[in-house]
C-alpha cells in the first residue's frame, strides 16, 4: 500500500518549511462537527506549530463560493463546505494575525 502513514485515509497536512503547513482535505469525506477529518483538522489547527505564519488549505470543492441559481449549481457550496466554512469563520479571530 503506498503510502501507508495515511491509513487508508486521503487528507493529510505537510510542512513547507518552517513557516508554512499545507492541510489537504478530502470534500468527498465528512467534513461535519464530529467526524473523523473534522476532527483531525481541529487537531492540526488547535497544535499549529508557533512558527508557522501561513496555513494552505488545498480541498476541491470550494468551502465559498458565488452561489448560482440557474446554471452551473453543482458547483454551489454543499452543506460539507458549508461546515468547513463556518468553523473556519469561527477559529480565525482566535489565531495569531501576521503582519508584514
Amino acid at each position: 500500500m503506498p503510502f501507508p502513514e495515511l491509513r487508508g485515509r486521503r487528507w493529510y497536512s505537510v510542512a513547507i518549511g518552517t513557516k508554512v503547513m499545507g492541510i489537504e482535505l478530502d470534500t468527498d469525506a465528512s467534513l461535519l462537527p464530529e467526524s473523523e477529518q473534522r476532527i483531525w483538522l481541529e487537531n492540526q489547527i488547535a497544535e499549529l506549530d508557533p512558527a508557522v505564519r501561513f496555513v494552505l488549505m488545498v480541498l476541491h470543492h470550494p468551502p465559498v463560493a458565488d452561489v448560482q441559481l440557474t446554471k452551473e449549481t453543482n458547483h454551489n457550496p454543499r452543506p460539507n463546505e458549508l461546515a468547513l466554512a463556518d468553523y473556519l469563520k469561527a477559529v480565525a479571530p482566535h489565531r495569531r494575525r501576521v503582519s508584514s
